[in-house]
C-alpha cells in the first residue's frame, strides 16, 4: 500500500500550502523497493544500460544508482516520499533521447505516467489513487483536472470522477487504466508525435532543398522552406518562410539573400504580431555552421557526369530499379506507402527474379533519401525479399503486464485481406490473460518454390545511403540491414559539430522496432477494436502502454521488445545537408543524384576500401567474420551479442527477444496460425497464405490482498479538504 496525500479535486491551491501534505506522506520500504526495481525495467525498456555506447545513457542509469544507493541508508520513517520522487525526477529531466541526444521531455512525462506519480495504482486492491499532480516547482497547483486537460487542449469535454473515498474511478469516463493507455500514446515523443525524433537543429530548421543542376536546361532549380518552431503559453505552433535560392548562391552572399528571404516571407500562422518583432533574431539561425556546411559541401555544385549511365529496369511507384553502368543496380525506394498493392507486389516479385541473377562482382546501391516511411509490412516484406530466405516462419508472444490486459481483452476483429490472394481471413482470438506470454506462429507455403531461390547477395555488394528524412518504417527498414550486417551504410546530412552519434535509424527516427521482431513480421494484419468505443491504436503506431504490455515481462527467458533504441552508427558519413526535393521523385532526378555520388572522391575512397565476403565460418556464432585487403579479419558480432572491444556477450537486455533457433524443429507441428495485432507504423496487411489466427492464453492468478482498504484508509496522515 501507499500513502496518499488527499487534496479535494474542487479547490484551488497555492503551491507553498500544500507543501505540508506532500511532505507529510513518508516513503515506505515496499514501495521503495517496488518502485526501484519498476524504474530499472523502464531503463531497460529504454536502452539505457551499461551497454550502451552513448555516455549520456549509461550515466543516468548511474546517476539513478547513486540516488538509491544514498537513499537505502536512510530511516524511511524521517523521509518524504514527495522528496523521493523529486529526486527522482530530477534524474529524468537529464534524460535525453537515445538517437539525437536531446532532452525529451515527453519520453519524460511517460515515465511519470507508468510510476506512482501523479496517479498511484494498488495492483492488489484494484484501486486508483490521485497523487500530487505535477511534482515539480510551480508557483500555482491547480486542481487534478487542470493538469491534464493542458495535455488534452482539444478535449473540452475533460474530467475526472471520484467517489466519496476520493479515489479516482474514470477519467474522460474512462477506466484509469485505459485513459493511461490512451495518454501515453498522445504522449509519446517530443512532439506528441511518434515520428517527430528529428535531429533538433534540423527541426528548428527544417525545410525542404532542390538541389539539382539539370544540363539539358543549364538552370538550377533551389527553394528552401524554413519552418520555426515557436513556443508560447505553453503551446507549440510553426511559422514557414519561403525564399528561392537560384544557382550562384554561396556563403560569401549569404546575408544577401537572408535580406530577401524577410521580404519574400511567408507565415503560415494567425500570431504574426506575435511573431514579426522576433523575426531578426530567428533568422540569425540561418548563419549557424550547419547551413553555411551545407552550402560548402553541397557535391551537386560539381561539375555534373555525363547522362546516359542509367537505365530504367522497374518503374513503380514506391521504388524504380535502374541498371547502372550495365553491371551494378540502384534500387531508389521513394515510400513504403504504395499506391497501388497489387503492382507493388508485381514489381517486387521481378525486382527479386533480377536480384536473383546477380552475381558477387555487382553492386546494388539502396537510396532510401528522401524515403519518410510507409507501411511496416512493406519494408519487411521488401526487406526480406532482398535478405532472407522464404517461405518464412513468424513467432511473437504477449507476455504478462497490466497495461497489456487492455489489448487482450479485445473481442471484435475485423477481416483483413491477404496480402497475396485478396482472401478475407477468418481470424479467432480466445481466452484473456496469461501470466507467462502467449505464442503464436504463421507458416507460408505459398510461392515457397520461387522464393526458396534465395538471393545470395554478400554484404560486401551492398551500398545503402540515408540522409535527415528517412524516418519511420525506413528507419527500421535501414536499421535492420545495419544489425544484420546486410551492407554498408552512408549517411548523408546531419549537424557537424553537435555529439549526435548518428545512429542509422536517427537521422528522422520515428519510432524502430527491434530487429528481431521486423525480420520476422509477417503482416500482423487485425485491428484491434473495442466491441463499445471501436478503440484503434493512434497514428497506426503502437501506443506506449502497449509497449509496456510486451516488454515488462514476468518471464525473463522471453523477453519481448517490439521496440529499439540501441544506437547503431553508420559506417561513413557525408556532411552534405540532403533533404527531399520535389525533383527526386523522378528517373531525370534520381540518376543525376546518384550519378553526383558515385562520381564523389569521398564515396570512392569508401568503396575502394570496402569489406569483403564472409570468412571463417566457423562453430562461433557469435562473431562475423570478412575479407578485408585480403585477410580474413574479426568484423563484428551478431545482432544478439555486444561488442566490446573484439569480444561479443551475449544480449540480456529487453529487445533481443529470441534466435531463429527457438521456432519449433516441426512445421507442421503449428500448422498456420499468426497473432493479428495492429503493429508498426502503418496499416498492417498479411504477407503470405495465413488461414487462422489463434491466441491462447491462461488467467492469471490474482493474489489475495493483505491489507483491507479501510487499513490503508488509517494510514493516510493528512486530509485536505
Amino acid at each position: 500500500s501507499f500513502l496518499v496525500c488527499y487534496i479535494s479535486k474542487d479547490t484551488f491551491y497555492e503551491y507553498e500550502d500544500l507543501q505540508p501534505c506532500f511532505n507529510s506522506v513518508k516513503l515506505q520500504q515496499e514501495v521503495f523497493d517496488k518502485n526501484k526495481v519498476a524504474l530499472e525495467q523502464l531503463l531497460g525498456l529504454y536502452g539505457f544500460d551499461h551497454y550502451s555506447p552513448s555516455f549520456t545513457n549509461y550515466s543516468l542509469n548511474v546517476s539513478l544508482q547513486q540516488l538509491h544507493d544514498n537513499y537505502s541508508t536512510l530511516n524511511f520513517s524521517e523521509v518524504s516520499a514527495y522528496k523521493y520522487f523529486n529526486d527522482v525526477q530530477k534524474v529524468f529531466a537529464k534524460m535525453r533521447d537515445g538517437h539525437t541526444r536531446f532532452q525529451k521531455p515527453n519520453l519524460m512525462s511517460n515515465f511519470i505516467q507508468m510510476l506512482p506519480f501523479p496517479i498511484y495504482y494498488e495492483d492488489i486492491e484494484d484501486k486508483w489513487f490521485m497523487q500530487d499532480p505535477t511534482l515539480r516547482s510551480s508557483d500555482k497547483f491547480y486542481k487534478y483536472a487542470s493538469f491534464y486537460k493542458i495535455k488534452f487542449e482539444n478535449d473540452s469535454t475533460f474530467k475526472v470522477t471520484f467517489n466519496n473515498m476520493h479515489e479516482v474511478k474514470l477519467i474522460n469516463n474512462l477506466s484509469p487504466k485505459d485513459y493511461l493507455a490512451q495518454f501515453a500514446d498522445h504522449m509519446v515523443d517530443t512532439s506528441h508525435n511518434p515520428h517527430g525524433r528529428f535531429n533538433y537543429l534540423q527541426q528548428i530548421l527544417q525545410g525542404q532543398f532542390n538541389l539539382f543542376y539539370f544540363p539539358e536546361i543549364e538552370e538550377s532549380f533551389r527553394s528552401l522552406n524554413v519552418t520555426f518552431l515557436n513556443s508560447s503559453s505553453g503551446s507549440t505552433y510553426f511559422q514557414q518562410f519561403k525564399y528561392q535560392i537560384y544557382s550562384n548562391t554561396n556563403v560569401d552572399n549569404l546575408r544577401e539573400w537572408q535580406a530577401g528571404f524577410l521580404a519574400d516571407q511567408t507565415i503560415t500562422t494567425s500570431k504574426q504580431a506575435f511573431i514579426l518583432p522576433k523575426l531578426a533574431k530567428q533568422m540569425k539561425q540561418l548563419e549557424m555552421p550547419s547551413l553555411q556546411e551545407y552550402l560548402k559541401n553541397d557535391i551537386m555544385n560539381e561539375s555534373p557526369v555525363a547522362p546516359g549511365q542509367f537505365s530504367v529496369a522497374i518503374n513503380n511507384q514506391a521504388f524504380q530499379l535502374f541498371k547502372f553502368n550495365s553491371s551494378d543496380y540502384v534500387l531508389q525506394i521513394f515510400t513504403f506507402s504504395p499506391s497501388n498493392l497489387t503492382q507493388f507486389k508485381t514489381d517486387l516479385l521481378s525486382l527479386k527474379q533480377i536480384i536473383t541473377t546477380m552475381n558477387t562482382t555487382q553492386r546494388l546501391y539502396i537510396n532510401l533519401q528522401g524515403n519518410g516511411g510507409g507501411l511496416i509490412k512493406v519494408g519487411s516484406l521488401m526487406y526480406r525479399t532482398l535478405f532472407d530466405n522464404y517461405p518464412f516462419e513468424n513467432r511473437f508472444l504477449i507476455t504478462d503486464c497490466d497495461s497489456q490486459q487492455l489489448f487482450i481483452d479485445q473481442k471484435i476483429v475485423e477481416d483483413p485481406v491477404n496480402w497475396w490472394t485478396g482472401a478475407p481471413l477468418n481470424l479467432q482470438f480466445n481466452g484473456t490473460h496469461s501470466n507467462q506470454f502467449s505464442e503464436a506462429f504463421a507458416n507460408n507455403t505459398e510461392y515457397a518454390e520461387f522464393f526458396n531461390s534465395t538471393v545470395k547477395l554478400q554484404p560486401n555488394q551492398v551500398i545503402v545511403f540515408t540522409d535527415s528524412t528517412c524516418g519511420s518504417t525506413c528507419s527500421t527498414f535501414i536499421k535492420a540491414i545495419k544489425q544484420n550486417n546486410r551492407g554498408f551504410i552512408v549517411g548523408t546530412g546531419g549537424i557537424d559539430g553537435n555529439d549526435d552519434q548518428f545512429d542509422v535509424s536517427s537521422f528522422a527516427g520515428g519510432q524502430v522496432l527491434s530487429t528481431s521482431t521486423f525480420s520476422y513480421f509477417t503482416g500482423l494484419n487485425a485491428t484491434l477494436q473495442t466491441q463499445k468505443d471501436k478503440l484503434t491504436l493512434a497514428h497506426g503506431s503502437m501506443t506506449f502502454a502497449y509497449l509496456m504490455g510486451l516488454s515488462m515481462r514476468s518471464n525473463d527467458s522471453q523477453p519481448v521488445a517490439p521496440m529499439e533504441f540501441i544506437v547503431n552508427e553508420v559506417d561513413a558519413r557525408l556532411p552534405t545537408v540532403m533533404l527531399k526535393p520535389n525533383e527526386f521523385q523522378t528517373s531525370l532526378g534520381t540518376s543525376f543524384m546518384m550519378e553526383k555520388l558515385f562520381a564523389n572522391e569521398t564515396i570512392k575512397a569508401l568503396i575502394a576500401q570496402f569489406w569483403g565476403t564472409i570468412c571463417n565460418q566457423t562453430d562461433d556464432v557469435k562473431k562475423i567474420y570478412r575479407m578485408f585487403k585480403g585477410n580474413c579479419e574479426f568484423y563484428g558480432c551478431n545482432s544478439s551479442y555486444y561488442q566490446v572491444d573484439d569480444e561479443c556477450i551475449e544480449r540480456t537486455d529487453y529487445y533481443y527477444t529470441y534466435r531463429k533457433t527457438d521456432k519449433p524443429d516441426n512445421p507442421e507441428q503449428k500448422s498456420s496460425l499468426v497473432l493479428g495485432l495492429s503493429l508498426g507504423l502503418g496499416i498492417p496487411v498479411l504477407a503470405g497464405l495465413v488461414v487462422v489466427a489463434l491466441i491462447v492464453v491462461k488467467k492469471r492468478k490474482k493474489v489475495k490482498s493483505q491489507k483491507s482498504q479501510e487499513d490503508i484508509i488509517k494510514q493516510i496522515s493528512t486530509k485536505f479538504y
